[in-house]
Formats: C-alpha cells, sequence, structure tokens
C-alpha cells in the first residue's frame, strides 16, 4: 500500500492587506505548522486560500494579479527552504522545492496550490515497487456569489481540482484515479437570520455554478480516448473523492434552533475573557455557532465534517495589530472554517491532524486558520486503476442540484460572462473616480455599483 498524503490547508482572510503581506514575514504563519509533519516528511500538498487580498477597485478591475504572483513566489520559498531544512545532512539532492501548481482568483478570492517536486514527479513507491505519479494536471474553476443575485464578485468562491494519477510506466503520463477539489470561498457577512439565508444562498449556487472537466486536458489513454475535437462534459464539485471548502464562510455565533438563546453582549465577552484566562476549551461556543445549526437543520453544508470547534478561538474580529485581542465593533465568531468530506470506504477517508488558528500575523481583523491531514495515495495494487466510474470518482453524498440539460450550462457560461462584465465596469468605473479624486471609499465604489444597477434597469425596461 502507497504512503499517505500529507496535505497543508490554510485559509486567510487578509483585510485588504495583501499587499503588506508581500513584505511581512509570513513564515510565523506557514513554518510553524508545517513542523507538524517534520517527523515524517514535508507535506506532499500545500493549499492556501485568502479573501479581501487587495482594494476593491483593483481587485474588481482584474488588477491583482501581479500581487497574487508576487505572493506565490515568496510562500513558495518559505515552503521550498522549510522543506530543505528538514533533509538528513549529506543527502543528494541537498534542497528540496515546491512547485505552483495552479494561482487562480475571481475577483477579491484566491487559491494557491503548491506540490513538492519529488511528490510530483512520483518519487514514492508502494510496497510492490510500483510507483505512483502522485499529482497530475490541475483544473480551476470559480463563481461570483455577491450582490446583484450573485453576479457580482465582491464576494465569489474560486476552486482547483488535483488529479492524483498511477505511473504506468517510464514516460508514459497514467490514468487518473482519484481527484482532490480544494473551493476557497467568501460568504455573505452579518449575524441575523436574513444574512445567514444569504450564506444558504451563496453555498447553493457554488454547488450549481462551480463545475470542473470531468477529466485533466491531456488524458487519451485506454477508455478515456476522445475524438479529436471532443471535449469532455464538465462535471460538479462534489463529483470528486475528496473534497474541501474553506475560507470566510462568516458564519456568527449566536442563538440558534436548540433553543440555546445567546448571551447579552457583556455577559458573552465576559464568558470568552474567562475561557481566554482560564486556557479552557472553546467548545463550549459551539451550541452558539450558526454553521453548525444550519448543518444540524440539513439547511446547508450537508455531508461536510469539520474537527470539533475547541482548540482556538474565534477568528474575528481581532484588532489589527494586536491580534490577540478582540474588537468591541463586533462580536467575536468563528467565521473562518475548513471543512472537508471524502467518498468511500473509512479507510480512504481524509484523517485530520490539527485544526488551529495562528494569532500572531496581525494584518487583519482575521487570523488565519490550518488544518494539517493525511488521505492514503491512490490504490495501484496490480496496475489496477480505480473502479470508480469514467472519471475516476462518483459523487459525493453532498446534495448538489442541476438539471445536466445543455440550456443549463448555457445559463452558467451566461452569468459568468455577464458577471465578468459588471465587475470589469465596477472596478474601471471606481479607479476613474479615484483618478478624478473622489476618494476610495465604499460609497465611492457603491455609487458607481447604483450608477450601472440603474442603467441596466433602464436598457432591460426600453
Amino acid at each position: 500500500m502507497n504512503k499517505e498524503l500529507n496535505i497543508f490547508v490554510t485559509t486567510y482572510n487578509l483585510g485588504l492587506q495583501g499587499s503588506k503581506a508581500t513584505i511581512k514575514d509570513l513564515t510565523e504563519w506557514l513554518v510553524p505548522n508545517l513542523t507538524d509533519f517534520s517527523a515524517k516528511s514535508p507535506p506532499d500538498l500545500v493549499v492556501i486560500g485568502a479573501q479581501e487580498i487587495t482594494d476593491l477597485a483593483s481587485a474588481y478591475a482584474g488588477l491583482s494579479a501581479p500581487l497574487l504572483s508576487v505572493l506565490g513566489l515568496k510562500v513558495s520559498s518559505i515552503l521550498s527552504e522549510h522543506a530543505s531544512s528538514l533533509l538528513p545532512e549529506g543527502s543528494v539532492p541537498a534542497n528540496e522545492h515546491y512547485t505552483l501548481l495552479s494561482s487562480s482568483a475571481h475577483v477579491n478570492v484566491g487559491l494557491w496550490i503548491f506540490a513538492l517536486d519529488r511528490t510530483v514527479s512520483g518519487a514514492y513507491a508502494s510496497t510492490d515497487g510500483q510507483k505512483a505519479k502522485i499529482v497530475g494536471e490541475v483544473s480551476t474553476s470559480s463563481v461570483a456569489l455577491g450582490f446583484l443575485g450573485g453576479l457580482v464578485g465582491n464576494k465569489a468562491a474560486v476552486g482547483g481540482r488535483v488529479w492524483l494519477r498511477r505511473r504506468v510506466e517510464k514516460n508514459e503520463v497514467g490514468l487518473p484515479l482519484e481527484s482532490l477539489t480544494f473551493v476557497c470561498a467568501h460568504f455573505a457577512p452579518h449575524a441575523n437570520a436574513k444574512a445567514v439565508a444569504s450564506r444558504i444562498g451563496n453555498y447553493e449556487r457554488l454547488t450549481t455554478h462551480l463545475r470542473f472537466p470531468s477529466l485533466p486536458s491531456n488524458v487519451s489513454s485506454g477508455v478515456y480516448t476522445r475524438s479529436p475535437g471532443k471535449k469532455f462534459p464538465r462535471s460538479s464539485f462534489n463529483t470528486t473523492n475528496h473534497v474541501f471548502l474553506f475560507g470566510d464562510l462568516n458564519y456568527r455565533l449566536s442563538s440558534t434552533s436548540q433553543g440555546k438563546d445567546f448571551p447579552p453582549d457583556n455577559v458573552f465577552r465576559q464568558m470568552m475573557a474567562d475561557l481566554d484566562r482560564a486556557g479552557r476549551s472553546w467548545g463550549g461556543l459551539a451550541v452558539y455557532d450558526q454553521l453548525g445549526d444550519v448543518q444540524r437543520t440539513g439547511k446547508s453544508l450537508v455531508g461536510f465534517n469539520e474537527v470539533p470547534l475547541g482548540e482556538f478561538g474565534p477568528t474575528y474580529k481581532r484588532v489589527i495589530g494586536n491580534p490577540a485581542a478582540y474588537s468591541p465593533k463586533r462580536l467575536p465568531a468563528f467565521t473562518d472554517r475548513i471543512l472537508f468530506a471524502s467518498r468511500g470506504r473509512d479507510e480512504r477517508a481524509i484523517r485530520p491532524e490539527r485544526y488551529s488558528s495562528v494569532v500572531t500575523l496581525g494584518l487583519s481583523d482575521h487570523v488565519p486558520v490550518v488544518l494539517t491531514l493525511a488521505i492514503p495515495c491512490p490504490d495501484v495494487e496490480d496496475g489496477k486503476e480505480s473502479d470508480d466510474g469514467e472519471d475516476g470518482a462518483r459523487s459525493l453524498v453532498i446534495p448538489v442540484q442541476t438539471s445536466g440539460k445543455l440550456a443549463w450550462e448555457i445559463r452558467i457560461v451566461a452569468e459568468a460572462k455577464l458577471g465578468a462584465a459588471l465587475d470589469l465596469s465596477f472596478g474601471y468605473g471606481w479607479l476613474g473616480l479615484i483618478g478624478l479624486g473622489c476618494g476610495q471609499g465604499e460609497v465611492v465604489g457603491g455609487a458607481v455599483g447604483l450608477a450601472l444597477v440603474l442603467l441596466m434597469w433602464y436598457l432591460a425596461s426600453n
């Protein structure tokens, strides 16, 4: 049986401070958590999600690509240096290196997927000597979740699908065996019932609109051979072996359907202070958690798992520059989460190792959340591929409502193109007003948005 695949997943709402992150020492975020793997090896995959990366005007205009590139290079350097430090003295080669497999963004939500080079090259062998090429091509997808019915990308989700493959023989590309799907999302804010309904709607839109190719683009062997020019159908985000949903999901603490009334603000803050001083588990706050409530009642996120809350305190709203303290402007909440689900037998499931937060950076009013985990590598015994169907993965037990008809696919594409046009209009309109000296505040952005909405209404009614 193959070795386990070690994975490091983290999410951070940067609070529009991505440019400061390029000069900030990020090792205090990444390296202490990477030591979870030091007794075995560095993580095979490192997946980083970020929200509110830069100012909204630039993000809408699609001008955040240089920032994403700089951050990607910075993180790759940190990861590679740490992995190299774990090598025994005299190792050949003397250095480890991480490759950026994928960097993608939708307005202000970004996703980076890194892989250890020797994992990509299939350096690990099973007990019978067969080689497994761990990481294949990465397919990406994104969807807007913001206002105007989800067309605008002020809130969004970005996904990446990593293919796990068996190497058939030297210099030959293997057939896909399994896939891992990573989705970074930013849902609607606030704590009231209307906001909860908006987040439920965000998730529903994500499940129906986030689409991936059913196979990697370069597969052309055996039953996967395609006719020239023919494309494989696109599949939903739950047609995979393992899926991770993480980001600023924005669920707050409040009274829940369990009949547990939320205490007055001053009582709650005193409760938190007592927990913090005593060093006790934060798990007692889970009874007020809106995310857990919508799962228990079957309203949203059905089928996902999470390591029980308790090891770290609420991740929002922290004091910028002093992340150990909470801001008096908002009630603290576990807004930043990492959820996961696996399909198949228990022995094939995700095995979480540590779920924690990093209270050191102080860049934002959020703190990063980290999950370290392991999954078994694809089974390549007897040279056989997975029996999970043509795309190597049946659907997870996560409800997704899609019609599967051509009209639905056309609608998704049309909405995406319209949303992209609106984003660019917002961005360049906003930047134009900034250039005229009108400021960078949300009022200016709101004015641009209102003008575009009125224009759309006028065109639709004439």
